[in-house]
C-alpha cells in the first residue's frame, strides 16, 4: 500500500512538473522545417525581391524558471529574439540574440549585459537535394555552481 502511494505521488509530481504550453492548438503557428524554408516555391522568380517579407521570419520568446535546491531558491529569466532570412533558394541565414538574468540576483548571476548576452548565427546551404552544409556559432554564458557549497558552510 505504501509503495502504491509512493508511485502515485511520483506520477503526480512528474505530471505537475511537466512543461505546459499556454496557447491553444489553433493559435500556434506551424513552424517551417529547414527543408521547407530552403525549398520555398517560386522564391527566385521575378515576383520576389531580396527584401520581400516572405523571405524573413522573426520570433521572440521569454521564459522565467524558478528552482529550489540545497535550501536555496532562485529564478532565471531569458529573453530571446530569433530571425531567419532566406538569402536564395539554397541559402538560409538564422540568427539569435538574447539576454539571461536573475530577477532578484539570488544565484549570483551578475546583471551585466556582456556577461549575460547570448547570440549566435547559422548559415545553412543546400546545394543538392541530399546535401546540406551547416555553419554555426553560438555564445552563451557559463556559470559554475560549486556543488554543496551552501550545505557545508
Amino acid at each position: 500500500m505504501r509503495a502504491l502511494k509512493l508511485v502515485i505521488l511520483l506520477i503526480v509530481v512528474f505530471v505537475l512538473a511537466y512543461n505546459l504550453d499556454a496557447q491553444l492548438k489553433n493559435q500556434v503557428q506551424k513552424k517551417m522545417s529547414v527543408e521547407e524554408r530552403i525549398q520555398m516555391p517560386s522564391i527566385m522568380n521575378g515576383s520576389y525581391s531580396i527584401f520581400s517579407p516572405e523571405r524573413f521570419h522573426m520570433s521572440q520568446s521569454y521564459s522565467l524558471s524558478y528552482f529550489s535546491m540545497g535550501g536555496l531558491t532562485g529564478s532565471i529569466g531569458m529573453y530571446e529574439n530569433r530571425m531567419s532570412f532566406l538569402l536564395s533558394d539554397k541559402l538560409l541565414l538564422n540568427t539569435k540574440i538574447g539576454f539571461i538574468y536573475s530577477p532578484f540576483n539570488q544565484i549570483g548571476i551578475q546583471n551585466n549585459l556582456w556577461n549575460n548576452l547570448i547570440y549566435g548565427a547559422e548559415l545553412i546551404y543546400r546545394p543538392t537535394r541530399n546535401t546540406i552544409l551547416n555553419l554555426r556559432f553560438d555564445k552563451e554564458p557559463y556559470y559554475y555552481y560549486p556543488r554543496y557549497y551552501y550545505l557545508h558552510r
